[in-house]
């Protein structure tokens, strides 16, 4: 049955190959003593056969370390089936390839700026022997990689922000500072964050320097304000507490317009609490700089954590340098 298993699943995902082949070894190991899964239950077969004539002794230590090493695979193949699941259901894969074999592929390819020279021609041949794709399999992967925020960067294209210009992100986040105190990561909060303004013990000179000051940003942001914009700036947040598939950020983009697009459709007040939920949001910094480099818009990063001296706030900062922070376990695949 496992070894059956270990076939069928490797023509569904080439990531179950390792932990299919692991149980099948175990399995078949505890078949040699239990073919049937009763000798260890029952005393006689359903033949009326004695159990275990042959086996004058059995190490109960040995036995239950097998077993828990058994249960300790077949966990993981729980844990990848689990993943598995979330992973298609971001869209990113064709009838022959997995999201994974396609960032495999991405790696395989030279630079963009490359695609003219006859390395490129050279790069799509072995990938295509190695994948087993014709040029139409090939190009539907190469189609993904262009606008894919984790894959684009391994052919050096860095797709543009959802909504939002990276000076618009600047002016966003330079307003927020001028309301905010940022607090180093060591200080526990939730990602989600607290909005400023609903806080309930507050100084009157400093709520009304934050009312005053809050105002200035509204009136200057509202004139130049759109869903687009709107969207791009909620987007960037909300995902910061997300940060596993880049696809649900360009998801979350594509929701909050709508209802960016409603709000406008409605009146500016509505707007303007849009805008303002955004701009309170204390951790607001916090959870841009990590959705950017998630992104792998790491220059906008780096521009804010000098421009706003966060070297000394985040000490996750080297971790999202070199992608780290957002590594998936083992089983998931995407080595570099």
């Amino acid at each position: 049955m496992v070894g059956l298993l270990a076939y069928e699943s490797r023509a569904i995902d080439t990531r179950y190959v390792a932990i299919c082949t692991k149980l099948n070894a175990k399995v078949l190991d505890i078949a040699q003593v239990d073919p049937t899964g009763q000798t260890f239950r029952y005393p006689v077969s359903s033949e009326s056969q004695k159990h275990l004539v042959d086996i004058s002794n059995i190490n109960f230590r040995n036995l239950k370390d097998k077993f828990n090493l058994l249960e300790s695979d077949l966990d993981m193949l729980h844990q990848l089936n689990t993943y598995l699941i979330e992973e298609y259901c971001q869209g990113s894969f064709t009838k022959k390839l997995s999201r994974e074999q396609i960032f495999n592929i991405a790696q395989l390819l030279p630079d963009r700026r490359k695609w003219t020279e006859g390395s490129f021609k050279d790069a799509k041949n072995r990938i295509k022997d190695s994948f087993c794709l014709s040029n139409r399999e090939l190009s539907t992967a190469i189609k993904i990689i262009e606008v894919h925020y984790e894959f684009a960067p391994l052919i050096s294209v860095l797709p543009d922000l959802q909504g939002v210009t990276e000076s618009e992100v600047i002016k966003f986040l330079d307003d927020w500072r001028k309301l905010h105190v940022i607090q180093t990561d060591t200080i526990e909060f939730d990602t989600i964050g607290i909005d400023c303004f609903s806080e309930k013990e507050f100084h009157v000179d400093s709520h009304l320097h934050q009312h005053k000051t809050t105002a200035e940003i509204w009136k200057t942001i509202s004139i130049r304000l759109t869903p687009e914009i709107l969207a791009g700036l909620t987007a960037l947040f909300y995902f910061g507490s997300e940060l596993d598939f880049s696809e649900a950020y360009v998801e979350m983009y594509e929701k909050r317009l709508k209802y960016a697009t409603n709000a406008f459709s409605r009146s500016q007040n509505d707007v303007k609490q849009e805008f303002l939920h955004i701009l309170s949001k204390t951790n607001a910094m916090y959870n841009f700089v990590r959705t950017l480099y998630f992104l792998k818009h790491n220059i906008l990063a780096e521009t804010l954590v000098e421009s706003h001296n966060l070297s000394t706030k985040f000490s996750w900062l080297d971790d999202a340098r070199s992608g780290k922070l957002f590594g998936k376990p083992a089983y998931c695949g995407y080595v570099r």
